[in-house]
């Protein structure tokens, strides 16, 4: 489930792999998928994709909704309805995305990184799991994070 900031909530329907949208007028759309699990493809229209169960979506604030399965794929349906490629470089894991539709993206649970990525396609190390900065404890992994409104990460 998420929300933007014009108070839309997202669902992801696991047993139908659809992802809808409940907009603030409180009318329900689907966004993706066809209502059949399995793959997809890049630029097609959403709606004509068949899905796997997405296990994480996020909104933005430009209407883009960003959605990962289980195998740890992630995709992004665009405002226009489509499909488009991996936002995030090697088939990474987004775990967040902030008010400034920054999202953040974890490389490896051991020896990774957490990035942060612009929506100019900027990357920035948040926390290198294998060299962490001088005066905080040596990380093996971790299990998640939160970000508060300014973006700063716990």
């Amino acid at each position: 489930m998420a929300v933007n900031r014009a108070g839309d909530l997202y669902l992801a329907e696991q047993d139908t792999c659809l992802i809808r949208k409940v907009g603030a007028d409180g009318l329900l759309k689907t966004v993706a998928g066809t209502g059949v699990c399995g793959a997809s493809s890049f630029q097609h229209p959403a709606t004509t994709q068949n899905l796997a169960p997405a296990v994480k979506i996020f909104a933005d604030s430009q209407g883009n909704v960003y959605m990962e399965d289980a195998s740890a794929n992630a995709y992004v349906i665009t405002p226009d309805g489509k499909v488009a490629s991996n936002p995030t470089p090697n088939a990474n894991q987004i775990v967040a995305i902030d008010a400034k539709d920054r999202f953040y993206i974890l490389t490896g649970i051991r020896n990774g990184m957490l990035l942060r990525v612009s929506p100019n396609g900027t990357q920035q190390t948040v926390l290198d799991l294998a060299a962490p900065p001088p005066g905080v404890v040596n990380l093996t992994s971790f299990d998640g994070f939160g970000l508060d409104p300014a973006g700063n990460v716990y």
